[in-house]
């Protein structure tokens, strides 16, 4: 397979349990409608090694992949801080054009509070973004994932979202 064919979606982090299963963090994380999977190619020197997928559960921001051919941890070890790629046609027919550390400047309405503030910075943790406010003279910080965000306006700069009950209050 030619990377030009593919892209860069995970890196492999750590095994996940003890058969062979592993941690994937996502690169773009967001909503992935991917329901089936059923290669993915991994970076070993600069070639693209194929391996079958026999499981994969989605999350956010993150994944746990079994792949075939790999059954023990020792084997799921041994590919550890690889770069997984997906053929193109698993991309999303409408990538955003922008990411997560983009959303800097843009006014924060929450669905229950109304408007918050304007995101001053995205700051980005090994398993998700999170976006710092400022709101009633108090730095606040929430994530950026699926259960959060509600809709982005790039137009407006205006980002939905619809925080957890009880998270100003921690800070206020």
């Amino acid at each position: 397979m030619s990377i030009s064919n593919t892209f860069h979606w995970a890196n492999l982090v750590k095994p996940h349990g003890f058969s062979g299963q592993i941690f994937l963090a996502l690169l773009e994380p967001g909503k992935w409608k991917i329901k089936k999977m059923s290669a993915v190619f991994i970076d070993f020197n600069g070639n693209l090694v194929p391996f079958f997928v026999e499981k994969i559960q989605l999350q956010s921001n993150s994944a746990i992949i079994k792949l075939e051919g790999v059954d023990t941890e020792d084997e799921a070890r041994k590919m550890m801080g690889k770069s997984l790629f997906l053929d193109n046609s698993y991309k999303p027919k409408k990538i955003s054009s922008y990411g997560f550390d983009e959303l800097s400047g843009f006014q924060v309405w929450d669905r229950n509070e109304g408007m918050l503030g304007i995101i001053k910075e995205i700051e980005e943790y090994p398993q998700q973004f999170i976006a710092v406010m400022s709101y009633k003279n108090q730095e606040i910080l929430f994530p950026l994932n699926e259960f959060v965000i509600i809709g982005v306006d790039q137009i407006k700069k205006v980002l939905e979202v619809n925080l957890p009950e009880g998270l100003l209050d921690v800070y206020l």
